[in-house]
C-alpha cells in the first residue's frame, strides 16, 4: 500500500510484497557452500566477489531465493546487494545442480556416525576418503535426512574453501554391495596431520573446522539474519 498521491518509488526503502529486490552490477557465477535448508541460509563462494569484498563469501538467504531450491555444491548465477551486515546474493539462478553432477563424480560408500540432530550435522566414515583427507566427511542434515547412526550410505564429495563435505547422499538399508565393505586400515602411531582419532567424532575435523568453529560460524550467520 502507498499514501494517497504517492507511488512506491516516492517512499525510500519501501518494497512491495512479492517483489524481489533488484540489484545493480554484473552477474557472477559461484558455488553454493554450507547451505542449510532448516536454518534458511548459506553462502556462495565466488573468486570474483571475494576479490571485491575482502575475501568474504556472499550471504545467501532462503527468503531471497523466491522459492528456488538450492543445495550445497550447486553452481549458480547471482547478483550482489549490499545488506546492513555485508553483501548478500539476489536474483539467484541455478546453472548446474549437484544432483546432475552425480554420474561424473566419484561415488563413495560409508557409514553414518556422530549425527547431532540439534546442530543438524553428522559425519560419514569411509575408508577410501579417509586415505585422501585423513578424516571423516561432514554431512548436513539436509543430506542425511532421517538416516540413523550406523546407516550405510553412498555419497559424492564437494570441496570449497571451508573443506570437504558430503553431497548426493543415498542411504542403503540393504547394506554395502559386494566388494564395497569397509576394510580396516593398518594401525599406525602418531597423531597424524589432523590430530588424534579419539572416537568423539568432531575431533577428526582437526584445527579450523572442529565443533566449536562450526557453532561459531552458524552463530555469526544467525546474528546476520536478524538484520535482514
Amino acid at each position: 500500500p502507498t499514501l494517497p498521491g504517492l507511488g512506491a518509488a516516492a517512499i525510500p526503502g519501501l518494497r512491495l510484497p512479492g517483489l524481489a529486490p533488484k540489484a545493480e552490477g554484473p552477474v557472477y557465477t559461484g558455488q553454493v557452500v554450507d547451505y542449510n535448508e532448516d536454518r534458511g541460509f548459506g553462502f556462495i563462494e565466488c573468486k570474483e566477489t571475494q576479490d571485491l569484498y575482502g575475501g568474504k563469501d556472499i550471504f545467501l538467504l532462503r527468503s531471497g531465493l523466491n522459492g528456488l531450491i538450492v543445495s550445497t555444491g550447486d553452481r549458480v548465477n547471482f547478483r550482489v546487494e549490499r545488506g546492513i551486515k555485508g553483501p548478500k546474493a539476489v536474483e539467484v539462478e541455478v546453472v548446474e545442480r549437484i544432483q546432475d553432477m552425480a554420474e561424473r563424480l566419484p561415488r563413495y560408500w560409508g557409514i553414518v556416525k556422530n549425527f547431532d540432530n540439534t546442530r543438524g550435522l553428522g559425519f560419514i566414515e569411509c575408508e577410501e576418503t579417509k586415505e585422501v583427507y585423513d578424516k571423516d566427511i561432514l554431512a548436513l542434515r539436509t543430506q542425511l535426512g532421517d538416516a540413523e547412526e550406523g546407516a550405510v550410505c553412498s555419497f559424492n564429495i564437494v570441496q570449497d574453501a571451508r573443506g570437504v563435505k558430503a553431497a548426493n547422499v543415498k542411504v542403503h538399508p540393504e547394506g554395502f554391495p559386494p566388494g564395497m565393505e569397509p576394510q580396516p586400515r593398518p594401525k599406525g602411531k602418531g597423531k597424524g596431520k589432523f590430530g588424534k582419532d579419539d572416537g568423539k567424532g568432531f575431533g577428526k575435523f582437526g584445527k579450523g573446522f572442529n565443533k566449536g568453529k562450526f557453532e561459531e560460524f552458524y552463530s555469526m550467520a544467525q546474528n546476520m539474519l536478524q538484520d535482514w
